[in-house]
C-alpha cells in the first residue's frame, strides 16, 4: 500500500490535496497536473481507498480538493467519495478514471463527485478540468 502522508502542516499559500490512486503512474501523472495551478500544492496520496476513508474521517480541516480513482483494489472510489462529501459537504472533488461510461459518470456524481476526468487525457487537459472544479 502506497501512503504518502507529508509530516508537516501546510504552509500558508499551500493547498491540500487528497490523491486516491493505485497506480503510481497515473499518480504522477496528476500530481504533474497540479503543477499546472496557481497555488502550492501539499499532496497527500494513498493508494488503497480504505486508508484514504480513514485519514479523511480523523482530519480536522477540508482538503482543498480530491481527486479518486474509481478503480481502487480495496473498495469502490464511490465509497470513498461519499466519505469525504459525508466528512466536507462543500469539499470539491474529481473522479480520475479510465472508465467513460455513462453509468460510472452517473454514480460518481450522484455519490458526490463535481467532475470527472479521464486518466487518457492530457496533462494539459487534465489540469484545466481541475481548474473548472475548482472555480
Amino acid at each position: 500500500m502506497i501512503q504518502h502522508v507529508p509530516d508537516r502542516t501546510p504552509t500558508a499559500t499551500e493547498r491540500r490535496l487528497l490523491l486516491v490512486e493505485d497506480n503510481p503512474l497515473f499518480a504522477e501523472q496528476m500530481t504533474d497536473a497540479m503543477h499546472g495551478l496557481e497555488s502550492p500544492w501539499q499532496v497527500i496520496e494513498f493508494s488503497e481507498g480504505l486508508a484514504a476513508k480513514a485519514w479523511v474521517n480523523q482530519s480536522h480541516t477540508a482538503f482543498d480538493l480530491a481527486l479518486v480513482d474509481l478503480g481502487l483494489p480495496d473498495v469502490s472510489g464511490i465509497e470513498v467519495i461519499r466519505a469525504c462529501r459525508e466528512r466536507f459537504p462543500d469539499m470539491p472533488i474529481v473522479v480520475i478514471s479510465v472508465v467513460a461510461s455513462e453509468a460510472a459518470v452517473l454514480n460518481a456524481i450522484e455519490a458526490g463527485a463535481n467532475g470527472y476526468i479521464l486518466k487518457d487525457e492530457s496533462i494539459e487537459e487534465i489540469t484545466q478540468g481541475i481548474k473548472q472544479v475548482l472555480n
